[in-house]
């Protein structure tokens, strides 16, 4: 079973990232994303067979997981005292050699 997590205001910088990597290794945007979630979290997965659609993104990242790695982010964002949200962006801007985000809540404007 696969649940959907947005991590939205995703800065733009990671997002270009994960999309060149996508296109250089020819899988979806999708799967770029949870591959590197699972394999940070040591989540057991089965790869998508998916290859790169060019697709503008925004900077809102869908994330399709299983409800093992979802169980692992919420540990992860439960002991950082933060949300799905920050802990997802976080772990890719890490894996991507980009600087830190916040795992804190955002402020909400209206």
């Amino acid at each position: 079973m696969e649940v959907q997590i947005l991590a939205a205001d995703a800065p733009p910088e990671l997002v270009a990232r994960i999309d060149a990597d996508a296109r250089e290794r020819n899988v979806t945007f999708q799967e770029a994303v949870v591959s590197a979630l699972a394999k940070r979290f040591k989540v057991r997965r089965t790869a998508s067979v998916r290859s790169y659609v060019d697709t503008p993104q925004g900077t809102t990242i869908h994330v399709k997981v299983s409800v093992d790695l979802r169980t692992q982010l919420r540990l992860q964002a439960a002991e950082r005292n933060g949300t799905l949200r920050g802990v997802i962006l976080d772990e890719l801007a890490k894996h991507y050699g980009l600087p830190a985000v916040s795992t804190d809540r955002r402020s909400r404007s209206r």
